[in-house]
């Protein structure tokens, strides 16, 4: 199994709900923000840096929605977080389908 990544999200500019609010509206003001961006970007990681522009609807109105950021190996701490979570969401999947398996036994039960 290949090694997993994370997206880390340095800016995030579109709706009045983005963690940066709307995308600047002069161009300079535009690249300072970029380029402060990129200083957040561990250099090691400048390669994986990558930037995401469409368009983001929450309400009736849509606004341009312009991320930047970057991937990298997922730390041995997210690793442990993720296959706890998975593990439950599967312990819980397999609950339910145990519970499913009895009310249908049951129901077959009642038409014997």
């Amino acid at each position: 199994m290949g090694i997993t990544t994370r997206e880390v999200v340095v800016r995030h500019w579109g709706s009045d709900d983005a963690k940066n609010g709307h995308i600047p509206h002069r161009l300079d003001e535009f690249i300072n923000e970029l380029m402060q961006a990129r200083l957040e970007i561990p250099q090691e990681h400048w390669a994986e840096a990558f930037i995401e522009v469409d368009a983001e609807c929450p309400y009736d109105d849509c606004y341009p929605r312009f991320i930047v950021a970057f991937s990298r190996p997922e730390k041995p701490d997210e690793t442990a977080a993720r296959k706890a979570e998975e593990h439950e969401h599967w312990q819980e999947q397999l609950q339910k389908a145990q519970e499913r398996i009895a009310y249908c036994e049951e129901q077959l039960g009642a038409l014997s």
